[in-house]
């Protein structure tokens, strides 16, 4: 249980935290970031059947966000708030639109990472209130071209998949924000990174 001092340094620390624009320069895709461990496990050389068709459908796909360090540590504090009984913030849960504006990326980097999306063809499906996720859709090519990675198929357990065959790269301007992608494949709509956190931040609907 946290001691008083520290829920008092706690709610201080997420009321006061404001969001920067952390995508500073215009996304150029001959300088990129490699996104480690987004392929996912089944997509290996043993599965392989060939390279996906160009214009193959590959809808719904998911860009995680990250806010700032400072962002983060202020909603660990708050995580840990909520869960204690001794804190004027225990069970307070935040709406989606309060979670956005503590603890979501800035507006404008959602516009700039929507931005570059959209100029490789992609359509933007939607951006989730907490500002957190960017669900977007469009084909395997668009995918090779703006991801530099190929998209292949896969036969596992008789069944055709559609994978990215390496890991995802994205411009270097974007790595501040963008943390990976979820569903560059159809194996599955469950992320490939183990979640940071479990506890949810917004009241019940």
């Amino acid at each position: 249980m946290l001691r008083p001092s520290l829920v008092l340094a706690a709610c201080s620390l997420f009321l006061t935290v404001s969001y920067a624009q952390r995508v500073r320069a215009v996304p150029d895709d001959t300088h990129t970031v490699t996104l480690s461990g987004n392929r996912h496990p089944l997509a290996r050389p043993a599965n392989d059947a060939g390279a996906a068709p160009l214009g193959h459908r590959m809808d719904r796909m998911i860009l995680v966000l990250d806010s700032s360090d400072e962002n983060n540590q202020a909603l660990d504090a708050l995580i840990s708030a909520q869960q204690d009984p001794a804190s004027p913030q225990y069970q307070k849960w935040l709406t989606p639109e309060q979670f956005a504006d503590q603890f979501g990326i800035s507006q404008n980097d959602v516009d700039q990472v929507s931005a570059w999306l959209r100029s490789h063809g992609f359509s933007i499906d939607e951006v989730p209130t907490g500002r957190r996720t960017i669900v977007f859709s469009g084909t395997a090519g668009m995918v090779e071209g703006a991801f530099h990675t190929q998209i292949r198929k896969y036969q596992v357990n008789g069944a055709t998949h559609y994978a990215n065959a390496t890991d995802p790269q994205i411009p270097e301007a974007l790595a501040e924000v963008v943390k990976g992608t979820v569903t560059l494949h159809d194996f599955g709509r469950q992320s490939m990174r183990t979640p940071r956190r479990e506890v949810p931040m917004s009241a019940p609907e």
